[in-house]
């Protein structure tokens, strides 16, 4: 399945494009074309599928014989698990066509509907499978199958919401050039991202030691998890971004992404405090005293980068929306090499706090770029943004967290106290954000979405 996903890829962000295009066809009232743009992508993604299924067809006896190490007696088998998942790879980058149309819709209910059994039974599968003394091909021809499924299944749930997806409808060329040329610029962006992410691990195992890749990825990973807040709200706001930028409503966008950074800060801000303020005693619990030693500061300053880089996913899910992909790409091009040679001398002088300076600058500096491109290219009043109880909301966040940090290092000296005096200061940013960050408004909003969660 690993290589699968390595696969994968050659649907050229395909998926986000759809996306993006049906959305800004609803935003127009035009929901007739759907079908035309899904049909277009589907061709584009089918035909890439398939030119990524041949090759993986074609390195299968290559993979079984030489890369992965197997007995002779086990060759044979894993050249026809290869096949099985090479037919497996155009009906992944196809079913991510029908996601984007569900996502262009905001049906992410139905999206749920059907990753969650898919998921399940991909695992459940193989360990039914096991039990049942069943050989390694019929396990994976049976998970081919459950993936033809859902891809049916995605198909008619489409088709019932959007009726003009009933029409199968020929390839439009112009349709699929500008896809192709969104969708080039979003996976290159996406290609960069990781690189970003994991180079200073890389680096830390070049310079420093490779023992101390450990002491600092453990305090990396914790507060990186932050993160999930952002990105899976950027992956709701590209599709409305779409939509409103679709029907050229302005003021509509302008207001939701400035709730959307609020939110989000109030959100990932108290988690990162926590993060922040208990990182020592956290690392020594956890991984012992030797990881709180070295991990302390590392995760203090990620968090710090973090907490920034969280509202950045907003400007980020805009720029793609409204045109500005090529834009994100490039910078983010241009930002790889500076930040490489920064990391690199950093590193080399002070070793993993070093490592976690240049991190946290390049997180915050991430978001820095990225709402001065969304002021001056996507209109949106940034200042009214930080002016409108954002600013108090990270005054607070940062008073908090550096406070709170001071007095468990300085006056505190069990555990337990530490824990309930953290505790009290959390409740206290909590209600300084309620308080101070939200208008009457926004606070009534809030307590309306709690009483519709809690029934």
């Amino acid at each position: 399945f690993a290589v699968v996903a390595y696969f994968v890829v050659f649907d050229f962000g395909l998926d986000r494009a759809t996306t993006k295009f049906v959305a800004e066809s609803l935003g127009r009232g035009e929901a007739d074309d759907v079908g035309q743009i899904l049909w277009t992508a589907v061709a584009g993604q089918g035909a890439l599928g398939l030119i990524a299924e041949g090759a993986l067809l074609a390195t299968a006896q290559t993979l079984a014989d030489h890369f992965l190490k197997l007995s002779s007696s086990l060759r044979g088998e894993a050249r026809t698990v290869l096949s099985l998942l090479a037919a497996l790879v155009p009906v992944l980058i196809v079913t991510d066509s029908f996601q984007g149309v569900l996502e262009a819709g905001q049906h992410f209910g139905w999206i749920q509907c059907l990753r969650t059994p898919a998921g399940v039974l991909t695992y459940l599968i193989p360990v039914l499978g096991v039990s049942l003394n069943w050989a390694l091909p019929p396990i994976i021809a049976c998970v081919v199958a459950l993936r033809v499924v859902i891809l049916l299944a995605y198909f008619l749930i489409c088709a019932r919401l959007y009726p003009s997806i009933w029409r199968v409808s020929f390839p439009k060329w112009p349709i699929l050039r500008r896809m192709l040329t969104f969708g080039g610029w979003v996976t290159l962006a996406a290609v960069v991202a990781p690189i970003l992410l994991y180079l200073d691990r890389l680096l830390i195992g070049t310079i420093v030691a490779v023992v101390s890749v450990a002491y600092y990825a453990a305090a990396a990973d914790i507060v990186q998890r932050v993160g999930v807040i952002s990105t899976s709200a950027g992956a709701t706001l590209f599709p409305a971004f779409s939509a409103l930028g679709g029907r050229r409503d302005h003021e509509r966008i302008s207001y939701i992404f400035q709730r959307s950074v609020k939110f989000i800060l109030l959100l990932t801000g108290p988690v990162a405090a926590a993060a922040f303020i208990a990182a020592p005693d956290l690392l020594r619990i956890w991984l012992g005293p030797r990881f709180a030693e070295h991990g302390t500061v590392v995760m203090r300053l990620i968090a710090i980068g973090i907490t920034f880089n969280s509202i950045a996913w907003v400007p980020y899910a805009l720029l793609q929306a409204v045109g500005y992909e090529a834009l994100v790409a490039r910078a983010q091009l241009v930002l790889f090499p500076c930040y490489t040679g920064i990391l690199v001398v950093l590193t080399a002088a002070f070793g993993l706090i070093g490592a976690a300076v240049a991190t946290g600058a390049r997180l915050t500096f991430d978001s820095v770029w990225l709402f001065y491109f969304a002021s001056r290219r996507a209109g949106i009043p940034v200042w009214t943004v930080f002016s409108r109880g954002l600013a108090r909301a990270i005054t607070a966040v940062a008073g908090v967290a550096a406070c709170s940090s001071l007095v468990n290092a300085v006056a505190l000296t069990t555990l337990s106290g530490r824990a309930a005096f953290t505790a009290m200061m959390l409740l206290v940013l909590v209600w300084a954000l309620w308080r101070w960050a939200l208008t009457s408004t926004e606070r009534e909003y809030v307590r309306r979405a709690v009483r519709r969660t809690a029934g």
